[in-house]
């Protein structure tokens, strides 16, 4: 089961097309994630598969209208071979 907290949305800007993960510590967590993904190859379907979520919940995630639970981001950070601080480390809700 995974429980997601609930945020406003807010105003996104889209990562670097060309960003490692090592490169972004600057972007917003959900920017981390995306480009942590994208970097091993997953579509938000195959990484939700592999997590046991939806593809929405990982959707909700990259867009901030979600925070992960403890145990969803620590299963996204294993399968993306990164740890929890480097996707989540800096929750910027603004």
């Amino acid at each position: 089961m995974t429980f997601l907290v609930t945020v406003p949305n807010g105003g996104l800007r889209s990562p670097r097309r060309n960003a490692t993960l090592a490169g972004v510590a600057h972007h917003r967590w959900n920017q981390r994630l995306h480009i942590a993904r994208l970097e091993r190859g997953y579509s938000q379907a195959e990484l939700a598969d592999a997590v046991r979520a939806s593809r929405d919940t990982i959707g909700r995630i990259e867009t901030m209208r979600a925070i992960p639970s403890v145990s969803l981001a620590l299963a996204i950070a294993n399968e993306v071979n990164a740890t929890v601080e480097e996707l989540f480390g800096h929750l910027d809700l603004r």
